[in-house]
């Protein structure tokens, strides 16, 4: 990811040892260390099949964050957009990964 360290990654493995980074709603938000980042991205994956996240926990939508200090209120919109039971069901539901960039892109718009 642009604007994301190379050591970014190792981080964002060890922060997933420490502590599981799933939702109660069932997404799966790993993220590393802010001060690693200096052009705030996020990757969506929409899996096929749900995988094993953490114990017994599944998930099939992983938002991987790489936020920095300045970025905190893009990353409280996210949060609560993703928090939202008609946002979780319609990105389950999306086709297509323009369906889903549509749906981000308004939350964002919404958020602002």
């Amino acid at each position: 990811v642009t604007g994301v360290q190379t050591c970014a990654l190792p981080i964002l493995y060890k922060r997933e040892s420490m502590d599981c980074t799933l939702l109660p709603c069932g997404i799966a938000i790993p993220h590393g260390d802010p001060e690693h980042v200096s052009k705030p991205a996020i990757a969506i994956a929409k899996l096929m099949n749900p995988i094993r996240w953490e114990g017994n926990f599944e998930t099939d939508l992983i938002f991987m964050i790489a936020t920095n200090e300045n970025s905190k209120d893009c990353l409280m919109g996210l949060f609560k957009a993703i928090t939202n039971k008609d946002t979780i069901r319609k990105l389950k539901e999306a086709k297509s990964k323009e369906d889903i960039k549509d749906i981000i892109y308004k939350i964002s718009i919404s958020a602002k």
